[in-house]
């Protein structure tokens, strides 16, 4: 089986070997589990650490873009009133018609009625 590749300069698993692979800590002989614990709460804090720096970020960009937006539909209600106002009174009127269908066919059910003889002798 020939493992060189089609270069033929190099054979593979070369790059496997100068790969850098995660090793987990070292456990000492004074320390056992403790340190094992501490090497991981630190892992824990500096992968939280990292997430929030990159939410903050994130944030960052994404604030200006959400105050636009804001503004611009700020300018979009006060330009034309109008349509919002017709926008309201649609709905309005759909909620309003959804309510009496509902009622009338909560009305309309019929529910069975229970009759509950007792005999005493």
């Amino acid at each position: 089986m020939d493992t060189n590749r089609s270069s033929g300069s190099l054979p593979s698993g070369f790059e496997v070997e100068s790969a850098e692979f995660f090793a987990p800590p070292p456990v000492h002989e004074h320390g056992g589990w403790k340190d094992n614990l501490r090497h991981r709460l630190n892992d824990a804090k500096r992968s939280v650490a990292i997430t929030r720096s990159r939410v903050q970020q994130r944030v960052r960009n994404v604030r200006p873009m959400v105050i636009s937006n804001v503004s611009n539909v700020r300018q979009q209600l006060r330009g034309n009133p109008a349509k919002w106002a017709g926008i309201a009174a649609g709905a309005g009127l759909g909620i309003g018609l959804a309510g009496r269908w509902m009622r009338h066919r909560a009305k309309r059910q019929r529910i069975p009625t229970l009759v509950v003889i007792e005999a005493a002798c």
